[in-house]
């Protein structure tokens, strides 16, 4: 899933380009707020924006039909902060109205990223609640710096799905904020699992910069497939758990849309006035007074049987 939004270079043919190459479905996002704006959100109210973000999960980025449209966007993402400016606040408003037309499920992203905690963004949790959103269908992410199981108690008995971050945290790494470690957030899923809440968990890696690539020093790609999972495996964490985080939930959150039933035409049809077989209205046919004919054959019949009525 790749949450980058129009504001932050989005590019959808690239998207396509990687999905193709390496046949890995790549979900994209729309949305918005904070850097992830383009300049028109300032000026949008909720309404306009909701139905931006309707049209993009709907009708793709080209506003073709349901059917035709190959870059449809997957899920809504909204990244939120403490202090949010109107415009702001509005992306959010917006994104949780197009939620609640379409049920896509809509990302929380705190920003910055660093050292935000979800402690801290009452407000946003609060205006969830106001504009009536489904808290079944959005995940809260970031949650690595809500460092307090309670804390994270709190979040799932709102009903949300909470996205726990690895890897990310070393390329993010300040020395004035504390980063949780691999075992401490595995210890924490552990906890949460044997309480009952794995299908309100999500893994993520977010990765996002070049030098989070194995390549250039970072954990890469298969973080969590070869260093988190095998971790929760050790800790005790059931198989059944473990298939939960990291397919189930997955699917339920973004399996929302269903294609529209093919619009029924209405086929017109014309029947030989001898043989008595239908045929489509573009058919070439004969005419004789008000009688028409498939062939010249049919004609010939029909004509005869008429003089000897």
């Amino acid at each position: 899933m790749c949450l980058t939004t129009e504001g932050f270079g989005r590019r959808a043919d690239a998207l396509a380009e990687v999905s193709r190459r390496s046949g890995v479905h790549v979900i994209m996002a729309t949305g918005g707020g904070g850097n992830a704006s383009p300049s028109r959100h300032y000026d949008m109210d909720c309404c306009s924006l909701a139905n931006e973000f309707e049209r993009e999960l709907i009708m793709g980025l080209q506003g073709l039909s349901s059917l035709e449209a190959k870059d449809r966007a997957g899920c809504l993402v909204a990244y939120v902060s403490k202090e949010m400016p109107l415009w702001q606040r509005n992306v959010l408003c917006g994104a949780l109205e197009a939620q609640s037309r379409t049920g896509a499920p809509l990302y929380l992203v705190p920003t910055p990223r660093q050292g935000t905690s979800w402690e801290e963004l009452t407000d946003v949790l609060e205006l969830c609640e106001t504009e009536g959103g489904d808290w079944s269908k959005i995940v809260l992410c970031g949650v690595v710096m809500t460092h307090t199981l309670k804390a994270k108690r709190d979040l799932l008995g709102r009903g949300a799905t909470l996205c726990f971050e690895v890897g990310w945290s070393y390329a993010y790494a300040d020395p004035a904020i504390p980063l949780p470690a691999d075992e401490e957030i595995a210890r924490e899923i552990h906890q949460l699992c044997r309480e009952g809440s794995a299908k309100q968990l999500l893994l993520s890696q977010g990765v996002g910069l070049r030098s989070m690539w194995r390549s250039f020093g970072g954990v890469g790609y298969s973080h969590v497939q070869e260093d988190i999972l095998p971790r929760l495996a050790r800790l005790g964490v059931a198989e059944e758990s473990i298939e939960t985080i990291t397919v189930a939930n997955p699917v339920r959150l973004l399996a929302w849309w269903t294609p529209p039933p093919p619009k029924k035409q209405e086929i017109v049809t014309w029947t030989c006035s001898q043989c008595q077989k239908g045929f489509p209205d573009e058919q070439e046919r004969y005419t004789k007074f008000e009688y028409q004919y498939c062939s010249l054959k049919c004609l010939r019949k029909h004509t005869k049987k008429m003089a000897h009525a």
